[in-house]
């Protein structure tokens, strides 16, 4: 299977015409042009879904099994993890959760964007003595690991704006009234959107950074700041929409889910056997998630690649 950006027109999801007849009409096609282009992104990550997922399935396996088990060890009847090592912000609830689930999703990164640079592309596979083990890739090199800190930085943003919100602002906003149910869940949602929407900024400036980092092989300031000049809006414009598509996908398939882990093991109290199933159950959501994000970079940094040479031809 060829490998290729399946993008019509593809600089009309990331450039406005050059004329527009007023602002509320260009804010319009700003919006529908973001809105394209995430149709584009998950367009392609499904058509592609399983060349991309071979590539990335072995850094994805890991990356649940590390969440799986800092939920045993959170979880687990006598608690196996310290105390100051909880932290409810994080899922799994501990802040270990923001350091050692990312070098997995980075290195899935890695395979996933070496992939739609070059269908080709080898990297990470492992090498035996007779042949290479074309089926499993795994690769922590320092482009990997920065790209994972970059991950942690935004986990750690996204873990203070939940701990600021359920510690300062709910309480800050509903003071000591005792709001209708309506009214919770109006704060509530408003809450929810202003997290969704300050986390697009976040990965708007990150995630690119990140995918730079993995396909150059070094962190380069100015290829950074040029990736980002003139685009972060519409980043982080593709980044909000992206993350309410992905959070409905998420919660259009709880119900079932639950349905079957209930069919298999209790609940409640906690226990491995559930736990366990409910990561099999989430994987292929969880794959798609750390894919889809993939791509998108991917297609961003593709889109930026095609932008160059017309800028540079319309500066001369």
């Amino acid at each position: 299977m060829v490998l290729q950006l399946r993008m019509t027109a593809p600089e009309s999801y990331w450039t406005l015409p050059h004329v527009t007849p007023g602002p509320s009409v260009r804010l319009i096609l700003w919006l529908r042009g973001a809105f394209a282009a995430v149709v584009a992104i998950l367009t392609y990550c499904i058509g592609h879904a399983g060349v991309l997922f071979l590539v990335a399935w072995f850094p994805c396996v890991i990356e649940s099994a590390s969440r799986l088990l800092l939920e045993w060890l959170a979880f687990s009847a006598p608690p196996r993890m310290p105390q100051w090592l909880a932290a409810e912000d994080f899922d799994p609830p501990t802040w270990l959760t923001a350091f050692v689930v990312t070098p997995w999703a980075a290195m899935a990164w890695t395979f996933v964007l070496g992939t739609m640079a070059d269908r080709s592309s080898k990297r990470g596979t492992i090498q035996t003595v007779s042949a290479p083990f074309r089926w499993v890739r795994f690769e922590l090199s320092p482009a990997v690991l920065v790209a994972a800190a970059i991950f942690s930085a935004a986990n750690l943003v996204d873990a203070a704006l939940r701990f600021g919100e359920r510690s300062i602002l709910l309480p800050l906003l509903l003071g000591d009234a005792d709001p209708s149910e309506i009214g919770f869940d109006l704060w509530g949602s408003a809450i929810v959107a202003g997290h969704v929407a300050i986390m697009a900024v976040v990965m708007a400036w990150s995630y690119p950074v990140a995918g730079h980092v993995l396909r150059t092989g070094k962190f380069d300031v100015c290829g950074a700041w040029r990736l980002l000049r003139g685009n972060l809006g519409r980043y982080t414009a593709i980044f909000f929409l992206m993350t309410v598509a992905l959070a409905a996908l998420d919660r259009m398939i709880a119900v079932p889910k639950g349905w079957l882990v209930q069919l298999v093991a209790p609940s409640t109290p906690w226990n491995l056997l559930e736990a366990t199933i409910r990561y099999v159950l989430d994987f292929p959501l969880s794959m798609l998630i750390i894919v889809g994000w993939a791509g998108a970079v991917g297609m961003m940094l593709e889109a930026r690649k095609r932008q160059a040479p017309a800028a540079r031809r319309k500066a001369a």
